[in-house]
């Protein structure tokens, strides 16, 4: 073969290698693993700013966008089969639910956070002194030794010290005076339950319920809560459930206490490697 010959086979190979290898790194990112930078002390000291988490996509079953990324609402994501299922304690990534404001659950492809899973829907999550527990279940959850340092965080001491985080927490309102050392006890629905919409529950749920039926609730005088459509007096949940998620550096974390649940379907994968 002449030399002229060999150079470009040589220069084939190197392409048709390239694509491939190009190919098979787009298609684990769609389809098999992602990976993030971390640029917040939320998960401090399991994951430090700066490093990079790998997430398993096929863990839980990869999410499948049934139209443009551009505008998601509820039912345009399916997920496919997975081989484990959620886990109390497994880290996580998932969209920001609220990256337009507590006042509004929106998807955003964009937005993620990493947290770590302390509820699964079916489940009763509640703090007390800090400390975080669900009903029936024996195990620590989270980060103990910072859930340590919650427990001697006050109303007073939140308004001169240098955490992050407010004394306050979800729903933050009056009615329900829930703060990050005392809160609960908050029910995670699951699939197939049905929740009576009074002014409790529309509290702690209102804002999935105007995420899965698109359209927002407003309450009238006869104390129903009423669509552009007609009333809803109660709240059949269509998604797979909804979570509860935390961070590690439960001083320093904006997190379910602040904002509420997260719906399964903003779920992208578990944290399988940090780098």
């Amino acid at each position: 073969m002449k030399k002229k010959d060999r150079i470009v086979n040589t220069i084939l190979f190197l392409v048709v290698a390239g694509v491939l290898i190009w190919t098979a790194r787009l298609y684990l990112k769609l389809y098999v693993v992602m990976s993030f930078k971390v640029p917040t002390e939320s998960m401090y000291p399991t994951v430090k700013p700066g490093n990079r988490v790998y997430v398993n996509r096929l863990a839980y079953g990869r999410r499948i966008f049934a139209h443009s990324l551009d505008s998601i609402q509820h039912g345009d994501i399916t997920r496919g089969w997975g081989y484990s299922e959620p886990k109390r304690n497994d880290i996580m990534v998932f969209n920001n639910p609220y990256c337009w404001g507590w006042h509004l659950l929106h998807f955003d492809k964009l937005k993620y956070f990493v947290k770590r899973c302390m509820a699964l829907p079916g489940d009763t999550f509640y703090i007390h002194n800090g400390h975080y527990y669900v009903r029936g279940f024996y195990e620590p959850l989270g980060n103990v030794e910072a859930q340590n340092q919650v427990e001697f965080y006050t109303k007073d001491s939140a308004t001169i010290t240098d955490y992050h985080i407010p004394y306050g927490a979800f729903p933050l309102r009056e009615e329900i005076p829930w703060n990050i050392r005392e809160f609960g006890p908050l029910y995670m629905p699951k699939q197939g339950d049905t929740i009576e919409l009074n002014l409790h529950n529309y509290l702690l749920y209102g804002h999935i319920v105007e995420w899965e039926i698109g359209d927002t609730l407003t309450i009238h005088d006869d104390g129903h809560y009423y669509t552009a459509k007609d009333s809803l007096v109660e709240y059949h949940v269509m998604h797979q459930g909804l979570y509860f998620m935390c961070g590690d550096n439960c001083m320093n974390s904006t997190d379910s206490r602040a904002w509420g649940l997260v719906p399964e379907e903003f779920i992208v994968g578990r944290v399988d490697f940090i780098w």
